[in-house]
């Protein structure tokens, strides 16, 4: 009721002052999936006090994004700014030689666990994808001894590119050229169970017609994350949604890119009959859990015939 009472007088912005504490591995309301959480593990709290001191809205993303970028163009290396390679978009491709490496920008201070090792799943996902040898996450600062080295704090970028570029080099690493500019929005679930859904179908299929597939989470951003979701679907060529439990986070970016006249390939590993009845009717892929690899094969035409 207080939740409710909060979001009514407050509404879902970048002003809104609501941090949801979650003990241990309660569940988190739907209604607080959108801002960013803290979570108590093994009763220290001396870490969610210092994360609700921190100011952490006052460096933007996309500010900091920058400030990232400025940096690496400094060094003895060749910058790729958000290229689409192997089927994904990260932050940054470093090239030197042979030898390539992924950076994925986040404006944390003292990324908590739960973030960090979110954060650091993507990453490998990222290197691996784009064939890269090695991926860091940049983050504003570390406080806490991370044991982790692919978290660097920014004022320690430069040391670390100089090191990884003075290693040996154990295997030619494939070559990263970037792929035509077309992007897909995936809107999903973000629960565990549908992660092969984004990284074994989606991110393959647009892999294969050339295309790179991005995806909002929940713990990755800063500020109004509507308006990420808003930009991040104007600026795509087409959108996969899917259906799957009817999450309402997907029914409403489903309905800003029907709004904004984006192609949608609709998929949903749920009884279609269990859909909006506004929905229902639409052409949609039915796919199994743990059957990814076959809706990958699915994808490819549709997206083919929209790109």
């Amino acid at each position: 009721m207080e939740i409710a009472a909060a979001l009514g007088v407050m509404g879902h912005s970048e002003t809104s002052k609501i941090v949801p504490v979650v003990l241990d591995r309660a569940k988190l309301p739907s209604s607080l999936e959108a801002y960013r959480t803290l979570f108590v593990r093994n009763d220290d709290w001396s870490a969610v006090a210092d994360n609700l001191i921190e100011p952490r809205g006052e460096i933007a993303e996309a500010d900091f994004w920058e400030e990232v970028g400025d940096v690496l163009e400094g060094l003895d290396v060749d910058v790729q700014a958000a290229p689409i390679v192997g089927g994904v978009r990260p932050d940054f491709i470093v090239t030197h030689n042979t030898r390539s490496l992924v950076i994925e920008v986040r404006p944390w201070s003292g990324p908590g666990v739960i973030d960090a090792i979110h954060a650091l799943n993507q990453l490998a996902f990222q290197a691996d994808a784009v064939g890269a040898d090695r991926g860091l996450l940049v983050v504003q600062e570390v406080r806490t001894a991370m044991p982790d080295p692919s978290i660097v704090p920014l004022e320690g970028l430069p040391a670390v590119i100089d090191s990884w570029r003075a290693g040996t080099e154990t295997q030619a690493a494939r070559p990263l050229t970037a792929s035509k500019p077309k992007q897909i929005f995936a809107a999903m679930p973000f629960a565990p169970e549908y992660s092969d859904t984004y990284w074994v179908a989606m991110r393959e299929a647009a892999k294969a017609v050339e295309a790179g597939c991005v995806r909002v989470d929940e713990v990755d951003y800063v500020g109004d994350v509507v308006e990420k979701i808003k930009n991040l679907i104007a600026e795509s060529d087409a959108v996969i949604a899917d259906l799957s439990e009817s999450a309402p986070n997907v029914l409403f970016e489903l309905g800003f890119a029907f709004a904004l006249e984006k192609p949608c390939v609709l998929i949903c590993a749920t009884p279609l009959d269990e859909l909006p009845f506004d929905i229902r009717n639409q052409k949609t892929i039915s796919y199994a859990k743990g059957q990814t690899y076959q809706l990958k094969e699915d994808l490819i035409q549709p997206l083919r015939m929209i790109l």
